[in-house]
């Protein structure tokens, strides 16, 4: 998971693996997200998420969690996220 996934930077970066791995970005920007459904899906899977807890997945779901320069954005809230 790319928490916080922005224009999907990370996910160009991924290419080659998106055919192997299940790859999930979420974001708060619904422009962003509505973006990259449209333009890098599939291969990537998108999701739109407010600004606080939770987000759209089980417990567990993922083996790895990614946040890249997210929580500086996230002034009144990373705080909820990391618990």
């Amino acid at each position: 998971l790319d928490f916080g996934c922005g224009s999907g930077r990370l996910e160009q970066q991924l290419v080659a693996e998106a055919s192997r791995l299940e790859i999930h970005g979420c974001d708060i920007d619904a422009k962003s997200i509505a973006w990259l459904r449209a333009n890098a899906s599939p291969p990537f899977h998108f999701h739109w998420t407010r600004e606080e807890p939770p987000l759209p997945f089980p417990d567990e779901h993922f083996d790895v969690v990614v946040a890249l320069s997210v929580f500086t954005h996230l002034p009144s809230t990373w705080r909820v996220w990391l618990e």
